[in-house]
Order: structure tokens, then sequence, then C-alpha cells
């Protein structure tokens, strides 16, 4: 019998170990990502950026504009040379106007972007480390 309670007891351990894991995103091996966030705050920057989306979000949905981005922030993932650069930024299409996110890149040049009603920073960067980042790491 005491055979047994040992076995449950060592497979309730791996369990919660096993559960650890998966929430903290560290699987064993494979070391979790540390990121450097830097917050872009010079306004030429910005509008540069603005720019830039500008004309890639253009290319793919004529007739569409960004009108500004508040928000912009420079993701990297420490020990690799690129970075993803993003923000929450207003579209404009015709007379309609929206909120988006919107991120691109560094090694790609890959503009992603959804519609949001979140202008947040801490959206942002969730943002940016889900869909700009993974494409230049994977």
């Amino acid at each position: 019998m005491r055979g047994r309670a040992g076995s449950v007891s060592i497979l309730a351990l791996l369990l919660v170990l096993g559960l650890y894991s998966i929430c903290s995103g560290n699987f064993g091996f494979i070391a979790p990502r540390t990121f450097t966030i830097n917050y872009i705050n010079d306004q030429k920057q910005i509008d540069s950026i603005v720019k830039v989306f500008g004309n890639q979000l253009n290319t793919r949905v004529p007739n569409v504009g960004v009108t500004g981005c508040d928000n912009v922030t420079r993701v990297s993932l420490q020990g690799k040379q690129d970075f993803a650069i993003g923000a929450s930024c207003g579209i404009r299409n015709g007379n309609r106007k929206l909120l988006a996110l919107l991120c691109e890149n560094s090694r790609s040049g890959q503009l992603v972007y959804t519609q949001s009603q979140t202008i947040s920073r801490d959206k942002v960067i969730e943002f940016i480390e889900k869909n700009c980042l993974g494409t230049a790491t994977r």
C-alpha cells in the first residue's frame, strides 16, 4: 500500500510541475523569451513610423490611410538583432475611421494589423510579441 501512495504523490508532483511549465511558458530545456521594450516618444520618429505604416497599409488596401499613432513601441528579443515596432493607430477609409493595432517586423518588413477598440500600451506590446516577433524568430 505504501508504494501506491508514493506513486500517487510523485504523479501529483509531476502534474503540478507540468502545469507550472505550461503556465510559465518554460517547457523544460527551452528558455523563456526575454524582451527589451523601448517606448518611442520622439515626434519625428513617430511621424516617420506613421508614414511607413500608412504606405504599407495603402499597398494592401487602396485608399486607406493612417491618421496618427499612439503608444508607439519597439520590442526586441534579447540576443537577436531583429525587432518589431507597433502602435495603436487611427485608420481612415474614406469617411470611415477606426482604431487598429499595427506592427512591423524589422527583418521581414511584414506589416500585421487588426481592428481594435484598445489603445493601451500593454495591448500594443502583447500584439507585437504575438504577431511580429514570432515571424522573425521561428
